[in-house]
């Protein structure tokens, strides 16, 4: 299966660090002020994956035990 061109992209996006992604978010806002609270963003991004990866674990293993 061959992947086209947008699909590679999606998955390059995909895959960039989150610090990258609020380091552009910053460098693209009009509004300083934004920027002194970006440690505090990145802690809550990073809580927020944690906990959705626990999710995610949950979900599996409901799945998991459903099927028997």
């Amino acid at each position: 299966m061959v992947r086209g061109k947008a699909q590679m992209r999606r998955i390059e996006n995909d895959t960039s660090s989150n610090q990258q992604t609020i380091e552009r978010y910053r460098r693209h806002t009009k509004d300083n002020e934004t920027n002194k609270p970006i440690e505090q963003n990145l802690q809550i991004l990073l809580h927020l994956m944690a906990a959705s990866k626990n999710m995610l674990k949950t979900v599996e293993d409901l799945e998991v035990s459903r099927r028997y």
